[in-house]
C-alpha cells in the first residue's frame, strides 16, 4: 500500500501542479499540504474522501495499515468525517460513474467511426494503387 504522500506527490508530478495548486484542489492551505506530502502531519481522514477522488483512487487506499477497518464494511472509522461530507463524497463519485459510462460510451462510438474512416481509407488507397 502506498503512503497518501507518496499518492498526493505522483498525482501532483503527472499532472505538473504546484503544491499551491494542489492545496487550492484540495481546499486547504499550502503550508499544510507541504506538511502532508513530506509527512510532518498526518493528514486528517475527512479529507481522504477529497483526495480519493482527485487522485482517482479508492478511499480505502489512504487508510494507514493499523486503522481499525470494519472488513463486513469495508468502511474505515467515521470519526473527523462529517456525514454531510460523506455524503457529498458519495454523490460526487455517482456524477463521476456516471461522466464515465458516457465517456466510455462515446468513446466507443469514435473507435467505430475511426474503423469505418479507416476502412474508406484503406479501401481508397487500394484503388489507387491500382
Amino acid at each position: 500500500m502506498k503512503a497518501a504522500s507518496e499518492i498526493l506527490q505522483k498525482f501532483q508530478y503527472q499532472n505538473e501542479i504546484t503544491q499551491h495548486e494542489m492545496a487550492k484542489l484540495l481546499q486547504i492551505s499550502q503550508a499544510t499540504y507541504n506538511n502532508w506530502v513530506n509527512n510532518h502531519t498526518p493528514k486528517d481522514p475527512k479529507y481522504y474522501p477529497k483526495i480519493a477522488t482527485l487522485c482517482q483512487i479508492d478511499v480505502a487506499t489512504l487508510i494507514p495499515p493499523n486503522a481499525k477497518v470494519n472488513t463486513i464494511n469495508n468502511t474505515f472509522p467515521r470519526e473527523g468525517i462529517s456525514e454531510n461530507a460523506l455524503e457529498l463524497y458519495k454523490k460526487y463519485t455517482e456524477n463521476l460513474e456516471e461522466t464515465n459510462r458516457i465517456l466510455k460510451n462515446e468513446n466507443e462510438k469514435l473507435l467505430a467511426i475511426l474503423e469505418e474512416n479507416k476502412a474508406v481509407f484503406t479501401s481508397f488507397q487500394q484503388r489507387r494503387e491500382l
